[in-house]
């Protein structure tokens, strides 16, 4: 029986990141799509002959690894090779979510390769270390549901099939949807979403732009099997993941 697997998504600056975070303390298999992305590219023979094909072979460096730079140059100034390249890449990357790649393996690929940001790298090396200590750590963090959030992870750490959860921004534009059970989707106030946004240094315009390549936080929520509502503290953020998890256990 192959493990359930739940899609992530939610609009920029709502909190899909600690929302997976949630998840992942609790013993699910928790993937990035655009990890996942670099993955293939550093990773699939196919993938990276047939972006030499399309982009020439100086997109890649002498030891093989890809000139990131170079390739995103290239393709977001011509909406045509944008169009090829994500027809090579995407398959790769939907196969990676529906035939999981090794979670070891993903995760030492977030520590070591270079195109992944440190505090996605922190985030990781920080969940690793409380790994075997959830209950220390809900007793210390989330005391309301400490024996909830224990029995749900000691569930998850017996199971012989581990629910797989997938952080994809563009779930519903790319029509992913299909490929999962259950699909979720992660808000807050607009207001809060802005200032957050703010915070990593975008200006208004900023915003305005990226938000008009995904469909609004709105029709998000509306195709969403269910809604974690991120607008406090990581105590209700986690006892939304409890309550999604335990749906499937």
């Amino acid at each position: 029986m192959r493990p359930i697997r739940i899609g992530l998504t939610g609009a920029m600056g709502a909190g899909k990141s600690e929302a997976a975070r949630a998840f992942r303390r609790l013993g699910a298999a928790v993937y990035d799509a655009d990890i996942l992305g670099h993955y293939a590219l550093a990773n699939s023979v196919l993938v990276k002959d047939g972006v030499k094909r399309l982009l020439g072979e100086e997109v890649f460096d002498a030891d093989g690894s890809p000139n990131r730079k170079l390739i995103a140059e290239r393709v977001f100034s011509d909406a045509n090779l944008l169009e090829e390249y994500e027809k090579l890449l995407h398959p790769q990357i939907r196969r990676l979510w529906t035939e999981p790649l090794d979670l070891d393996e993903y995760e030492r690929f977030i520590a070591d390769d270079a195109s992944v940001k440190a505090p996605v790298k922190n985030a990781l090396e920080e969940d690793r270390l409380r790994a075997g200590k959830i209950l220390e750590l809900a007793r210390r963090e989330f005391p309301a549901c400490a024996g909830k959030i224990f029995d749900l992870a000691q569930a998850l750490k017996d199971s012989d099939s581990v629910p797989v959860v997938v952080e994809a921004a563009l779930l519903y534009e790319k029509r992913l949807e299909k490929d999962f059970d259950f699909c979720v989707d992660v808000g807050c106030s607009e207001g809060l979403r802005r200032r957050r946004l703010e915070e990593r240094g975008m200006s208004a315009r900023d915003i305005s732009q990226r938000d008009a390549f995904q469909f609004s936080p709105e029709k998000k929520a509306s195709l969403a099997d269910a809604v974690l509502f991120n607008e406090s503290d990581r105590l209700f953020l986690q006892v939304q993941a409890v309550l999604i998890l335990s749906r499937f256990i």
